[in-house]
């Protein structure tokens, strides 16, 4: 990563280009939908695998995981990694 420094002293970093990817995941108690950045040429397990302990998700939906009913909505969550129990893309999603 390159950092620049700034006239004022700030240091500046480059963005790393990241892929947005829906996501559905359980918890002990909820069903939690939301969108998940990736990095480039990472694959969603490694990133998890490789996260310091909370999992940032934006555009989020949160269901009861018993009956499916939606409890809230959030722009924005952190979600401790260790409490997701299974979790994978929409687009993997099989009907059926």
């Amino acid at each position: 990563m390159v950092e620049t420094l700034g006239e004022r002293g700030k240091i500046f970093t480059d963005v790393v280009p990241k892929d947005p990817v829906k996501v559905i995941l359980q918890t002990r108690k909820h069903i939690i939908k939301g969108t998940y950045y990736l990095r480039k040429d990472e694959r969603l397990v490694d990133s998890i695998n490789n996260h310091s302990g909370y999992f940032p998700l934006t555009d989020v939906q949160v269901l009861k995981s018993s009956d499916k009913t939606p409890l809230y909505k959030t722009k924005f969550m952190i979600l401790n990694h260790t409490k997701i129990d299974w979790i994978m893309p929409v687009k993997e999603m099989i009907d059926g």
